[in-house]
């Protein structure tokens, strides 16, 4: 009995492995060159694609479901065939990381959840949080890629709209965690550092989604995210690009915001992944072979160059009718989480990765929902 109990204790799941291998990818940020890092990136794919087919095993998956990914899956076949770049490896894994990011939402509320993967979870957040802290102290802190210095802080990961992204991540468990946590001073004082090394990023659509995600994670706990709030979080980055495109065709280019001009050069960026979709069929099933599922710098329109208004809207409908679902459940805990991917959605207006389902991205987001999804409290 005490051998099986052992046993027991010390069983590790997919979910386990995931959430590690993502801390493990910032733990060996320092060391990225080596190329150790795309081994700790395949484990953590690999442990969420396991995750996901297990749980599907165990627990199956409603046919409208089964039905959607067949439907986006000819959708990215064909718009494979809208042009003639050659199919690559990286393209596979963009591929990969594109259904897995389906799935973790689609399965939100059907993931195994106990009290030992929720404290993983929290156990995750805090570690990453206080390994960013440890980070930000030492010289690598404001070196991009190329070992030049950054006037803002990048711990490392490349560049500074990245690390705010991580940063920002973070910050959504730890304030889901503030709700349980014994140690609330120890969590808050945490939460507010971490706010500050994201004004260090400079990266302005995150410090708006953190500063929506602070602010309405400290509200009563029985008050409920009405659905509207939901639909507009969720509209903001769809309308972003046109309303962006607008201003600066209309005369708005020295507008600043947070003492940064509005305009940084995106909009560039937004007309030459817009200038990928040269024909209405295209429009219709993207252009995947050029666009690749790159970050387009807005989540919408990387998913509109890639898949099309097909793949854009079916995959988008999915995922508000699962946010939608979150405000029905009242445990704190799943709201805050709600709270947090309508972050993820605002900061998503100015950076595509976390919506992309890239390695180590898709682990909050999978966390996210996982967390928005259960009805009751532990």
């Amino acid at each position: 009995m005490v051998e099986k109990h052992a046993l027991r204790e010390f069983k590790v799941s997919f979910h386990d492995i995931q959430l590690f291998a993502a801390f493990l990818f910032f733990l060996l940020i320092p060391l990225k060159n080596t190329g150790i890092i795309h081994y700790v990136i395949w484990l953590g794919v690999i442990a969420t694609t396991a995750n996901i087919a297990l749980t599907i095993y165990n627990n199956g998956a409603k046919r409208k479901y089964i039905v959607l990914f067949f439907v986006l899956l000819i959708d990215i076949v064909v718009s494979l065939f809208t042009t003639d770049e050659p199919f690559e490896s990286g393209l596979l894994y963009a591929i990969v990381c594109y259904f897995s990011l389906f799935w973790v939402i689609a399965l939100n509320n059907t993931f195994l959840q106990n009290k030992k993967t929720i404290d993983t979870v929290y156990r995750f957040g805090i570690l990453s949080g206080l390994l960013f802290s440890a980070y930000s102290l030492m010289p690598f802190a404001y070196y991009r890629d190329n070992n030049t210095v950054s006037p803002t802080l990048t711990l490392y990961f490349g560049n500074s709209n990245l690390a705010g992204i991580y940063i920002f991540a973070v910050i959504c468990i730890v304030m889901i965690y503030l709700k349980n946590a014994r140690k609330k001073a120890f969590v808050v004082i945490l939460v507010t550092y971490l706010l500050y090394l994201l004004w260090m990023t400079g990266a302005r659509t995150c410090m708006i989604a953190a500063i929506f995600v602070v602010a309405s994670a400290i509200l009563p706990i029985k008050i409920r995210i009405p659905k509207m709030i939901v639909a507009l979080c969720f509209a903001f980055p769809i309308l972003f690009v046109p309303m962006y495109l607008m201003l600066f065709r209309s005369g708005y280019a020295d507008l600043m915001i947070m003492g940064k001009s509005l305009f940084s050069g995106r909009q560039g960026t937004f007309t030459d992944y817009l200038s990928l979709l040269r024909t209405n069929f295209q429009w219709i099933v993207g252009n995947l072979g050029e666009a690749s599922f790159a970050n387009a710098h807005n989540a919408p329109l990387a998913h509109l160059c890639s898949t099309g208004l097909l793949g854009t809207i079916l995959f988008y409908g999915m995922m508000l009718k699962k946010t939608l679902a979150c405000c029905e459940n009242d445990n704190p805990v799943a709201r805050t989480a709600l709270i947090c991917i309508l972050g993820l959605f605002i900061q998503s207006s100015g950076e595509a990765s976390i919506f992309l389902g890239g390695f180590p991205g898709i682990e909050f987001v999978y966390v996210l929902f996982y967390l928005a999804g259960r009805k009751e409290p532990l």
